[in-house]
């Protein structure tokens, strides 16, 4: 028995001591005496295989399995794998055109789980939107009191437009998550939070960048984070996406984040995808998060 072997055009044969390589054979090795034979390869090939990735499953495979793949369809079997957890076909980085024509990215597999006394069990991938579809006010003044919870995008926005992400997904497929966001402000920085569920949200600067900016305090930024505090996988992996577009000229675009940075600005993502403040009375696009599963 023997194994053909290509290598820069010419023709290897590894033998396990038989001749039945032909006669033409470029070259020929029988290293039968210290056991590399046709047999100890293909063994060592076979144990390559139940080793590597593919075969594996979990919210770990589907963060690490990281390619652009474009889908416009979910299945049930896509379905299937969200809720049982194996992740051996949804990972990060599909990118889900809906009958709708919206379009959205799969940003991160188990985000939520299991971090906090308030986090979800339940497996799930969180997803953002590619595009903003609207732009909207912290407030109608440039203050930031009441922190995220009083914001209008939380408070009107979001509850306003959720039928889009109902209509997209299935209402029943969109999971409501906790949040632990800011509620009180006191000198310009976030000093209160409170656990809040949402069934989507814009980001923090935790979640885009995987670290917040000055000039906010220490304390301040622990309230900022929540339980948002790591970057995206889908960031991580492919930092042109952080970069958005407004829906109805798809130029690029501002994008409102939740952070307190003052007592007037909020943080927010610029063009061209780096990190910046705008006064909270200012329209900026805003780009939903949400939890499917």
């Amino acid at each position: 028995m023997s194994t053909e072997v290509q290598n820069n055009g010419t023709t290897y044969y590894i033998t396990d001591g038989t001749a039945d390589y032909p006669t033409a054979a470029t070259t020929r090795y029988d290293h039968t005496e210290s056991g590399l034979t046709a047999n100890s390869v293909q063994a060592a090939i076979d144990e390559l295989k139940n080793n590597i990735d593919v075969n594996k499953t979990g919210s770990g495979v589907a963060n690490s399995r990281c390619f652009i793949e474009e889908i416009t369809e979910i299945t049930p079997e896509m379905w299937n794998d969200i809720s049982t957890g194996a992740f051996k076909i949804v990972h990060v980085g599909m990118h889900y055109t809906a009958p709708s024509g919206r379009k959205y990215w799969f940003a991160e597999a188990n985000y939520f789980k299991d971090k906090f006394e308030n986090d979800t069990s339940f497996n799930h991938m969180v997803v953002v939107e590619d595009e903003c579809l609207r732009t909207a006010q912290h407030q109608t003044t440039a203050a930031t009191t009441g922190g995220a919870t009083n914001s209008l995008i939380y408070t009107t926005t979001l509850p306003a437009y959720q039928s889009e992400l109902d209509t997209d997904f299935g209402a029943d497929h969109i999971k409501e998550i906790d949040l632990n966001l800011t509620t009180g402000v006191t000198d310009g920085e976030p000093t209160q939070g409170s656990w809040i569920s949402k069934k989507s949200f814009i980001m923090n600067m935790c979640m885009v960048y995987g670290h917040q900016f000055p000039p906010i305090a220490t304390s301040g930024r622990m309230r900022n984070a929540g339980n948002r505090m790591t970057q995206l996988m889908l960031f991580r992996a492919f930092p042109e996406t952080i970069v958005s577009r407004l829906s109805s000229t798809h130029e690029r675009y501002w994008y409102w984040l939740d952070d307190v940075l003052s007592a007037t600005h909020f943080a927010h993502v610029y063009p061209y995808g780096f990190p910046g403040q705008n006064e909270a009375h200012r329209y900026d696009g805003v780009r939903r998060a949400f939890v499917i599963g």
